[in-house]
């Protein structure tokens, strides 16, 4: 505030108060609309108590706020958001394309933060409405009876972890790594992960994107081929542009 600025950090859903749900994380929808309401509330509450703002909105996050900001960007380009102009975004390290990320994670042998697949399972099959067992399509015992009890609001990242496995194939069912594409019964799964993915769209406000080159969590090749495909959509290059950090992993490059 001190620079002139109005900062606006939006709550997503599934905390403060709305704790009763679970977290919708990397869903698309819930999650710009989380940013944009939060975006009017703060406008309403600037006009209650007469502060005044020129209207420019500039959008940035980091990691889960990199999908947010890029999510909130392309919700304003595509829906509009009356009382506000937005005049750049600076998505950094977020894995947009879900769908490659799950291509990612199931090429590996090793995944050092098993928590974001349990989490991002977790909050599909919730959102979704998924059956209980869903969670057996994509774990395999003991994990999915154990993974509804550890995203209790009290584990940490780190306790999960240690709770799960860091081996890929030990975690994941073989049927889903080797199939998840050519059988029809997780096509319920690949749908969700394309229709979550930021990557069918062009933006037409300015955009930066950011990502460090030895980033194993989200990997950087997410943010370089999202950068492509957005361009292949039609984006300019002069509107989108894409700078890796060298040198820079997941807890470095923010």
């Amino acid at each position: 505030s001190s620079a002139g600025f109005i900062t606006v950090v939006p709550d997503y859903i599934g905390f403060g108060s709305s704790a009763d749900q679970f977290h919708p994380y990397y869903v698309e929808e819930a999650t710009a609309n989380a940013v944009i309401d939060n975006l009017r509330a703060a406008a309403e509450l600037a006009a209650e108590k007469k502060v005044k703002f020129n209207e420019r909105l500039f959008l940035a996050g980091y990691s889960q706020g990199g999908y947010a900001t890029m999510a909130a960007h392309k919700y304003i380009e595509e829906m509009g958001l009356a009382d506000f102009d937005l005049i750049a975004s600076f998505p950094a390290a977020g894995g947009y394309d879900i769908k490659e990320m799950q291509e990612y994670f199931f090429s590996q042998t090793t995944y050092d933060q098993p928590h974001y697949l349990a989490y991002v399972a977790l909050s599909y099959r919730t959102y979704y409405d998924w059956p209980e067992n869903a969670l057996s399509d994509f774990f395999n015992e003991p994990y999915p009876t154990a993974i509804p009890g550890l995203f209790n609001g009290t584990n940490g990242p780190g306790t999960i972890n240690g709770m799960l496995t860091e081996n890929v194939q030990e975690l994941v069912t073989s049927g889903l790594i080797l199939n998840i594409d050519t059988d029809a019964k997780y096509g319920y799964l690949v749908d969700a992960f394309e229709e979550n993915s930021l990557t069918d769209w062009a933006p037409a406000v300015p955009m930066f994107m950011y990502h460090g080159d030895a980033d194993t969590t989200v990997p950087h090749i997410n943010s370089v081929s999202t950068y492509e495909q957005l361009i292949q959509n039609g984006a300019s290059p002069t509107v989108l542009t894409m700078t890796t950090l060298p040198g820079a992993d997941h807890g470095s490059g923010i």
